[in-house]
């Protein structure tokens, strides 16, 4: 007998493919995208740990102290890298072993048509598509929420030890990276005690089984609530409002044609109960009790329990974020697969088509994300931690930590923590993986803080300063008035965010001069207070030298003026120049009286130029005009200003 039939081959090459396509698209959507602040966050903590303490350490830990997050991604992320393709294919591995779990699940309940069905249903939803390929604990919850339920099942079915120690470890190596597990045990208990009939044989084995995972659980759940007390700062409320929320994230798109799925299935189930109820016909199934509804009671009443528990735990202990009820979403989709099953076959495909086109073109993204690239690129082409300062104005800990990781782990720069002050007001919390060294801190901007980051900047001209503040956030921006009050600010560059990301800015700052004077005037108004070469006189041809200028004016100014930094020669005569506009972000169109303003002009040296003597030159001129003209040079009158030989040499 040939045993491998064309359709039996269709039969096992069908879910294989689906799951290919689901994690095609999801690398797809996510390939180009860094590291969330959480991702960040999981993945810094599991280099720097791991280093300071050691591998096996590091996994020791989690049976005496509460890990912040994923400890298989961990080690994961010490064996293979911490690029974010690289970290993130470990929840896509987890996702596709959720995935062919959940095939075989909804097969052994409602049979492989359904199968097929529900493993679309269920990866292109977006709450689930989105948060299992996140670097994060979250595709290891769904693993577990998937796995338990189908090797208790089996158990069931069949309760041997090995059943019995596969079921153990679906649950407790879940467990063990996100506590939400409990609400699985709890809805797969009450399931057990409602639809399976007495059986001391199994119950027997039962008890041992949940007894086992209790104590193993225990010691988890004791460091989770001792630790943290099991609180959130941004919980979803048990509320209307709160409803709402889970609502959004958790609709199918298109919503209309899920919502539908989704009460057909109920109803689905509704008349089946009745029906069963009018035959009396419960008594069917020698093992289980409802006899041939109890495989849709048991998804319901799981969805219904762990969903409900969820929502009552959180009026007490705030726990609950759409991201951690991934536990449900299992269960929608096979509610919604079993209406979809009963359609013909051309409406199934069609409503598939509807819903993976969403899928592949307009993929949902849940939360936001900062430029952190952008902003390592740009730290790393011009910060120069030899004879820079850097300073994180970043209030809020989600904000600091993965412009840390970013800093730390995504340039050449080699910082080290000595070269990085931190101007934030959440520095200090128990469970934070990174802590901050608190005399290159400042929580507030009380004078002992200031005094910290005054020793800290010492005597260096050039300050760049990296902020990520909110409109509601004070701390920050006090620190920067106060930094505004000795350095001047030359430039900013912002790094667009996404959603509630609002940009990351980088301040770029030069130190106002200690013998500022009025070195030169440049026509009525301008005056040239201080000036210095940042390179020696002496040169080489192709050699890059820059000029740092400071102005001032008397009135407000109407042009828009442009500074030319010129090498010429003996006689005068220009050989080359630099020219842009004055003052870098303080265009001299918003210059004010009695303020200092930073220039900083950069002049390459012509590579066929003599060996000599050279005059280094600084004009002032108006944009704007039609015909160009330096502006005088008080009181010679001359269009440049003289400020120094340089010495070419060949």
């Amino acid at each position: 007998m040939n045993t491998h039939s064309p359709s039996k081959l269709l039969t096992l090459l069908a879910p294989a493919l689906a799951i290919l396509f689901l994690m095609v698209v999801q690398a797809y959507h996510f390939h180009a995208r860094p590291y969330r602040q959480d991702e960040a966050w999981v993945a810094h903590y599991a280099l720097e740990n791991i280093e300071r303490v050691g591998l096996v350490n590091h996994i020791l830990q989690i049976f005496v102290r509460l890990p912040p997050e994923n400890i298989l991604q961990d080690i994961w992320v010490h064996l293979f890298g911490h690029i974010e393709n690289i970290v993130r294919w470990f929840s896509t591995l987890t996702t596709v072993i959720t995935l062919a779990m959940f095939y075989r699940l909804a097969a052994d309940l409602f049979g492989r048509q359904t199968a097929r069905l529900a493993l679309i249903l269920l990866g292109t939803l977006s709450v689930f598509a989105y948060y299992t390929h996140e670097a994060r604990p979250y595709a290891a919850l769904a693993f577990g929420a998937v796995g338990f339920q189908w090797a208790l099942l089996r158990f069931i079915r069949r309760p041997d030890f090995s059943r019995a120690l596969l079921a153990l470890l679906l649950a407790l190596i879940p467990f063990y990276q996100h506590p939400f597990m409990l609400y699985v045990y709890a809805a797969q208990l009450v399931c057990v005690l409602v639809f399976v009939r007495w059986n001391r044989a199994l119950y027997r084995r039962g008890a041992a089984l949940f007894g086992a995972l209790g104590a193993l659980i225990a010691l988890r759940a004791y460091l989770n609530f001792s630790e943290r007390s099991g609180l959130i700062l941004y919980e979803t409320e048990t509320s209307w409002r709160g409803l709402s929320e889970l609502y959004d994230r958790f609709k199918f798109n298109p919503e209309a044609l899920g919502l539908f799925l989704i009460l057909v299935g109920l109803a689905v189930l509704l008349g089946k109960m009745a029906e069963m109820a009018s035959s009396g016909a419960f008594s069917s199934d020698s093992l289980m009790r409802f006899g041939r509804v109890w495989r849709q009671g048991w998804i319901v009443l799981s969805l219904l329990v762990m969903v409900g528990l969820a929502l009552l735990v959180n009026l007490f202990t705030p726990s609950l974020t759409p991201r951690n009820l991934l536990i449900a979403a299992p269960c929608l989709a096979l509610i919604a697969a079993m209406a979809l099953s009963r359609m013909h076959w051309q409406a199934q495909l069609l409503a598939l088509l509807f819903f993976c086109l969403p899928f592949v073109i307009q993929f949902r993204l849940h939360n936001g994300n900062a430029g952190y690239w952008e902003l390592a690129d740009y730290m790393e082409a011009n910060h120069d931690p030899g004879s820079d300062r850097l300073v994180v104005v970043a209030p809020q800990v989600w904000q600091w930590i993965p412009i840390k990781y970013f800093l730390d782990e995504r340039t050449a720069l080699g910082l080290s923590d000595n070269d990085i002050f931190y101007a934030t007001a959440q520095g200090r919390h128990p469970f934070l993986p990174h802590s901050l060294d608190e005399s290159l801190t400042a929580f507030d901007s009380r004078g002992s803080h200031l005094q910290r980051l005054q020793a800290y900047l010492g005597e260096r001209d050039k300050l760049w300063v990296i902020r990520a503040n909110h409109d509601y956030e004070k701390t920050g921006e006090n620190i920067i008035e106060w930094i505004e009050a000795g350095y001047t600010l030359y430039q900013t560059i912002d790094f667009p965010g996404e959603g509630y990301y609002t940009a990351l800015e980088v301040l770029e700052y030069r130190r106002h001069p200690e013998d500022a004077k009025a070195a030169a005037r440049f026509g009525d108004d301008i005056s040239l207070t201080s000036w210095r070469l940042n390179d020696s006189v002496e040169a080489l041809p192709g050699q890059t030298i820059s000029v740092d200028t400071w102005w001032t004016t008397d009135a407000p100014l109407d042009a828009l003026y442009s500074s030319t930094l010129v090498i010429a020669d003996s006689n005068g005569q220009g050989i080359h120049s630099a020219d842009d506009a004055a003052g870098g972000i303080h265009l001299s169109t918003i210059w004010q009286p009695g303020q200092l303003y930073f220039d900083e002009r950069h002049l390459t040296i012509p590579d066929d130029i003599e060996a000599g003597e050279y005059l280094l030159l600084l004009g002032l001129y108006d944009i704007l005009q039609d015909d160009i003209s330096n502006l005088p040079v008080n009181p010679t009158g001359a269009p440049l200003l003289y400020l120094t030989t340089l010495y070419v040499r060949s």
